[in-house]
Parts: C-alpha cells; sequence; structure tokens
C-alpha cells in the first residue's frame, strides 16, 4: 500500500518535472541571462521566506494530525497552525524590509524599492504559500493521495503554463521577472481558493485553539530560527556571487538547481507518503531502522538521478535546446546535484527530529551548515566565482547531513528519549 502512494506521488512530480524540463529553453529564451540571474535570486529569498513566515507549523500540523484523528482536535491543531502562520507572517514582513534595505545586493535590492510591486507580489506570494503549506499538510495528513496529486498538478503546470503565457505576452509588466513572479502567485491563489474550500469551517478560532499556540510554538521554535539561518546563508552567498560575479553567474547557478530540481520533487513525493507512517511508528527503534533503510534506498535511487539528469543537461548543450551561453552547465550540474542529493536526504533526519519533538538538533545541524557555507564562501567566493560558491554549497550540505545524521542516530536510539 505503502508502495503505491510513493509511486502514485512520484509520477506526479516526474510529470512535472518532465513538463518544466520541455518549459525551460522557452523561457531561456524569452528571458535575458540577467533576467534569469535576478529571478533566480528573487526565487530563492522567497522560497526561504516562506519556511520562516509558516512559523513551520505544518510540520508541527502534519504530525498532530497523523497522530490524532479526532475531528475536534484536527480543528483545533487547523486553527492554531493559521493563527501561528499568520503571526509568523506579520513578523517576517518587519524581517524581510531588513534583508531588502541592508542584505540585498543593490542591482536587486533598489528595485524592489524602487518598484513597490515587487515588494507587493513577493509578500502575496509568501501569503498564499504559506497557507498551502498548511494545506498540503491537511491533505498528506489525511492520506488523500487523489487529492494530493490533483493539487500539486495545478500548481506545477498551472506556473509553467502561466508563467509561459505572461512572460511571452508581457501581460502583467514588461519586466519578464516580475510576469514570471506573478504567474507562480496567481496560481498559488487559485490553487489554495479551490482546495481549502472544504476546510473552511475546520477554521474555528477559541479559547482551546488561542491556549495551544504557545506550547505549538516552543517546538517550531528551533525550526524559525533554522529557517531564518538558512535564509541568511541563501542570501549571504547568493549575494556574493553577484557582487564579485555578476548576475550572469547567477543565472548559470540557479539554471544548474532548476536542472537537479527532480530530486527534491522526489523526495517531497517520498516524504508525504512516507511521513505520515513514520509518525504512527510507537518503537523508537524500529523507527531507526525504517529511517536507515529509506536512506539507503534513496541514496542510491538519487546518485543513478543525478548521473541522468547531467547527461540529459550535455545532450540539451549539445543539441542546442539549452543555448550555448550556458556551456558552463557540463560542470555545473552533476557537483550542485551532489550537494542537492544530501539536502534531500537529510529531509529523512528532520523526520526523525519531528517524531522525537527533540527539533532543537534541527536547529543545531542547520547552524553548523550554515558556519560553513559562511566561512567557505567568503573565503573561495572572492577568489574562485561561481565554482567557490558550489564548493560552499557541497560542503555545507555534506557537513549539515552528517551532523544532522548523527543527531538522528542517537536520538531514534532511544537516548533523547529517556532524557527528555
Amino acid at each position: 500500500m505503502l508502495k503505491n502512494k510513493i509511486a502514485s506521488l512520484v509520477l506526479v512530480d516526474v510529470l512535472i518535472a518532465a513538463l518544466s524540463f520541455l518549459a525551460l529553453p522557452l523561457f531561456l529564451g524569452m528571458m535575458l541571462k540577467e533576467e534569469v540571474g535576478e529571478f533566480s535570486y528573487l526565487q530563492a529569498l522567497y522560497s526561504s521566506w516562506i519556511l520562516i513566515a509558516s512559523f513551520s507549523a505544518y510540520t508541527l500540523l502534519l504530525k498532530n494530525i497523523s497522530a490524532d484523528k479526532d475531528q475536534v482536535k484536527k480543528t483545533q491543531n487547523i486553527t492554531s497552525a493559521i493563527l501561528l502562520s499568520l503571526i509568523g507572517i506579520i513578523v517576517s514582513t518587519a524581517l524581510l524590509l531588513i534583508v531588502v534595505f541592508f542584505f540585498m545586493p543593490s542591482s536587486v535590492g533598489l528595485e524592489i524599492i524602487d518598484r513597490l510591486e515587487f515588494f507587493y507580489l513577493i509578500f502575496f506570494t509568501v501569503i498564499i504559500s504559506v497557507m498551502n503549506l498548511n494545506l498540503l499538510s491537511i491533505l498528506i495528513a489525511e492520506e488523500n493521495i487523489l487529492t494530493i496529486n490533483k493539487f500539486k498538478a495545478l500548481r506545477g503546470v498551472g506556473a509553467i503554463g502561466l508563467g509561459l503565457f505572461v512572460v511571452s505576452e508581457s501581460y502583467f509588466s514588461e519586466s519578464a521577472v516580475y510576469n514570471r513572479l506573478a504567474a507562480i502567485a496567481l496560481v498559488e491563489c487559485v490553487a489554495f481558493i479551490i482546495f481549502f474550500k472544504p476546510y473552511i469551517r475546520s477554521f474555528n478560532i477559541n479559547r482551546a485553539a488561542i491556549s495551544s499556540l504557545l506550547p505549538q510554538f516552543i517546538i517550531v521554535m528551533p525550526l524559525v530560527f533554522g529557517s531564518l539561518i538558512a535564509l541568511a546563508q541563501n542570501i549571504t552567498e547568493k549575494s556574493l556571487l553577484i557582487a564579485y560575479v555578476g548576475s550572469e553567474a547567477m543565472a548559470e547557478y540557479g539554471l544548474a538547481l532548476v536542472i537537479v530540481s527532480p530530486i527534491s520533487m522526489i523526495m517531497t513525493a517520498v516524504m508525504n507518503s512516507w511521513v505520515v507512517s513514520f509518525y504512527e511508528i510507537e518503537s523508537p527503534n524500529k523507527a531507526r531502522t525504517v529511517l536507515v533503510s529509506m536512506s539507503v534506498k534513496l541514496l542510491v535511487i538519487f546518485t543513478i538521478m543525478v548521473g541522468c539528469l547531467t547527461l540529459m543537461s550535455w545532450l540539451l548543450l549539445f543539441f542546442e535546446v539549452i543555448p550555448s551561453v550556458y556551456w558552463a552547465l557540463i560542470y555545473d550540474v552533476p557537483a550542485i546535484g551532489i550537494g542537492a542529493l544530501l539536502i534531500s536526504l537529510n529531509q529523512l533526519n528532520y523526520a526523525a527530529f519531528m517524531y522525537a519533538e527533540k527539533t532543537s538538533f534541527q536547529l543545531i545541524s542547520t547552524c553548523f551548515s550554515a558556519m560553513i557555507l559562511g566561512i567557505v564562501s567568503v573565503i573561495l567566493i572572492p577568489v574562485m566565482g561561481k565554482f567557490g560558491a558550489i564548493v560552499a554549497f557541497i560542503s555545507a550540505a555534506a557537513g549539515g547531513f552528517i551532523c544532522a545524521s548523527i543527531f538522528a542516530n542517537w536520538a531514534l536510539k532511544g537516548k533523547i528519549f529517556s532524557t527528555a
């Protein structure tokens, strides 16, 4: 049964990934290389910011609904998660302004400041995407595979199709970057309106929901700080890359991340179907065995995927499906693929931390990864440019994975439970 669920979710992600690859040359043909670089930078910004604005409430929501199917409890958990997310959105807005004014490269930050529609669009995208994270957690906990696949298909296919249309027609703006972001925001909004409708009645503000906010925030607080650190390391690395090499290098780096994105998509599909059964395991030792087994299987699968994606990128360049100005993908894709592999596998360790309710270990491993990324980026990017950024990315991914694996193994042997 579990294999069938994973296969169904993976199939949808594979189809979306295939469609995105078919659309990739079209986007590259309609956007300047500098615009691709700017879009990659802003995409990294709002993707990280979504995790901060959510206050990681969606993670705890998934665990709570999976562990307790009672309808009253479910209503309380949904309400608490949405309230916690709304607080996170308010707090993150202030932090976003600080990032724009003080940390973003002037070439990108000033454009957002001068054109307020960029800021409003990113802010709106963050709000809707946060709510969609909570919605996806509900669907996963209910193990409604068909609805999950419809939800993911609408978001994935819609963003690609509408993105191609609005960019080609300059529908919302003369800026291709703005048009792509607008397409994503619009599709996210439509998906939320359609799929959250059955759960509107589950949002019921009462004393029980409000009183549960503080205990839930204490659990997810390390994840919030971890998200802040992840944002800081994202902005630091990419800001240094733009400052020392330029937006064209950011375009190559971002394009390589897009090409290896099927790895994270497959990982998300696996987590969507696997994590519910994992949270239901009562014995920590059995959970550890399941975790190790899944890690080995995915390591083999992802290693094969890195090789296939590398070969595919070479063929796309050889037949000039991807413009020759992106020739550096020959080296970038396999290198970045290794980092993407390790980051994806690390999600299993994060599930173990939530299972043990020891999310502080996730914060520690994230801090360790950020420290590596920051030090290596500052040292190597000014000297080696984009190659230095790739080395920093792989080093941080490896360091974070090793650190998290050690803590997860410790927790699931029962040592952490015995002292909790």
